[in-house]
């Protein structure tokens, strides 16, 4: 692999992590952004990696969501977040 490509996967990965980070600062805040017209239940099913109706631990790291947050949105404590839990 040459210094180019490496260049361009760094910049798209890094790129794509400041995204996620973005929705995550957002997370669970109940608001409509009216530029994107983009909700919670769409931000949630973008940290929703696998789709299962839960947001995992993992799935909260890989976005950049803090363990003191992703424990505070775990109401019940069951080590995952909820739809319900992350709409508050």
């Amino acid at each position: 692999m040459n210094m180019k490509t490496i260049y361009a996967l760094t910049a798209t990965a890094l790129l794509s992590l400041g995204s996620l980070s973005a929705v995550a600062q957002d997370w669970g805040n109940g608001d409509t952004d009216t530029e994107t017209g983009t909700n919670d239940s769409s931000a949630f099913s973008v940290v929703d990696q696998n789709g299962d109706g839960s947001i995992d631990k993992d799935e909260a790291k890989n976005a950049g969501i803090s363990d003191s947050r992703f424990e505070s949105m775990d109401a019940n404590g069951d080590g995952t977040v909820s739809q319900s839990e992350y709409q508050g």
